[in-house]
């Protein structure tokens, strides 16, 4: 049994920053100074981010537009830490404000893509796509979401739109290879795979995927080719462990699969049910 195929950054947050380490700052300012603590809001790590614009937030007669940005902001220093239903309340409290802010709306959708509420993040996505019709970033991520709820045709057509979009969007390619990949069409999976590497060739999520392809297609000596390369490109990538131990027992290296089966279980912390 082949893993199931890893789909990168199935939820995109556009402007949601990776978490930071700690950094030294002074205690918040004086209630009255919101400026200053507006520009810790959106400039600091979520560790000062947080608590600086909820000073901000509740600083009375504040202007809308600094609420808004006090809210988004935070929304994100929340995401980034992994905590979407909290940067969610931020995102809705932002758009109730600023029905229009598109990469908040953006944000949003993508932090209900991460709590699974599939159906909502299609909505959400579709709103940037009204608000901003050229945005690729949104129709991949909605393909992204409609392959959750199993809408593969419509996840085909976001992925084919937003590569009309950005001929050079290595994640979209990417993703509509998965997608034509699980429905069998092996050749155009492939082709997407090749088009995506050749835009990103340290693209170790798609050495992976087509990896799985050519698994499924009967050509495991070259899948163990790119899940070796995978592998260089992310040390410790499970899935791709997994599935050269796949493609090494098929081609009757039992000891080497073993290795691979043993290394995934470590990677993971426990071995696949």
């Amino acid at each position: 049994m082949i893993t199931a195929v890893h789909l990168v950054q199935l939820f995109l947050a556009a402007a949601a920053p990776s978490p930071v380490a700690a950094a030294t700052e002074e205690p918040l300012l004086g209630a009255g100074d919101y400026r200053r603590r507006l520009q810790r809001c959106v400039s600091g790590a979520a560790e000062l981010a947080i608590p600086n614009c909820t000073a901000v937030i509740q600083t009375l007669d504040v202007p809308d537009e600094v609420l808004v940005a006090a809210f988004a902001k935070r929304g994100d220093a929340r995401y980034a830490r992994g905590e979407f239903v909290e940067a969610l309340a931020d995102y809705e409290a932002a758009l109730g404000m600023a029905p229009a802010a598109v990469e908040v709306q953006m944000n949003l959708a993508a932090a209900l893509g991460n709590l699974g509420r599939y159906r909502q993040a299609i909505e959400g996505y579709s709103k940037v796509i009204a608000l901003r019709p050229t945005d690729a970033r949104a129709y991949n991520s909605r393909g992204a979401a409609y392959v959750r709820v199993n809408e593969a045709d419509l996840a085909i057509a976001d992925y084919d739109r937003a590569i009309s979009l950005d001929p050079r969007y290595a994640e979209a390619f990417n993703n509509r290879g998965v997608v034509r990949s699980a429905l069998g069409q092996l050749d155009a999976a492939l082709a997407d795979f090749d088009a995506a590497l050749k835009l990103d060739p340290r693209y170790a999520d798609a050495f992976n995927n087509r990896a799985v392809a050519l698994i499924r297609r009967g050509d495991n000596t070259a899948a163990v080719a790119d899940l070796t390369r995978a592998l260089e490109l992310r040390p410790g990538f499970a899935d791709a462990h997994y599935n050269r131990a796949v493609a090494l027992e098929r081609l009757g290296r039992a000891a080497d699969a073993q290795k691979d089966y043993e290394a995934e279980k470590a990677a993971r912390g426990k071995a696949r049910p």
